[in-house]
């Protein structure tokens, strides 16, 4: 059988009324609970966001609209004089930093896409495990091989100017790669006296 209810409609009125507050006062006691977490959670995804397109270092530092800009015009960060290479330039674009000079691109950027063609051409792959590099530049050839390769291979650097040397260090951070040796020398002293051996499986590199 069914049990029937036996008051009016303004009892059912009274009983749906007071559903209703308490969930709107649930619903607004959950809600200011919740808010703080969800705001938390806004900001976590956005800075998650921005970390993958910028460096959040770069925003707290103020390089934020540098680096949204540089996709429009290039900025110059910084300027270094070498007494073997003359001005070198520390510029900003398409959001990344590249080493020039004042004719032309001389570490990252385009140079470096070009360097990864030629990697490409060459042959080299994860079974080479020795690189020998005469020049170094900015070190993109580090990134490259690190990166875009994923290759954990050694590689030896070397470089006649201190200063790019340490360009390279401070500007590139490249110490944050593991299993490098940079070598302050002149390239042509260097082969002289080197006895090491840098192959890859099929043919030297």
């Amino acid at each position: 059988c069914t049990r029937k209810w036996r008051g009016n409609k303004t009892s059912w009125a009274y009983i749906a009324y007071g559903r209703y507050t308490f969930a709107v006062r649930h619903a607004l006691k959950m809600r200011t609970f919740l808010k703080p977490i969800v705001l938390s959670i806004k900001i976590k995804f956005v800075l998650v966001l921005l970390n993958h397109f910028f460096n959040i270092n770069d925003i707290i530092r103020g390089n934020f609209m540098k680096r949204i800009f540089s996709y429009i015009f290039p900025f110059r960060l910084n300027n270094y004089t070498s007494k073997i290479n003359g001005l070198l330039e520390i510029n900003l674009i398409n959001g990344r930093k590249t080493l020039d000079t004042h004719r032309s691109n001389y570490s990252y950027g385009s140079l470096q896409k070009i360097l990864h063609k030629g990697l490409s051409e060459i042959g080299f792959n994860k079974n080479t495990d020795r690189v020998l590099v005469l020049g170094l530049g900015g070190g993109c050839i580090i990134q490259t091989i690190r990166e875009e390769f994923n290759s954990n291979a050694y590689i030896e650097l070397v470089d006649i100017d201190s200063e790019i040397i340490s360009i390279a260090i401070n500007e590139f951070e490249i110490n944050r790669f593991e299993n490098i040796n940079i070598i302050h020398s002149d390239a042509s002293n260097y082969l002289k006296n080197c006895n090491d051996t840098f192959r890859s499986e099929e043919r030297r590199v």
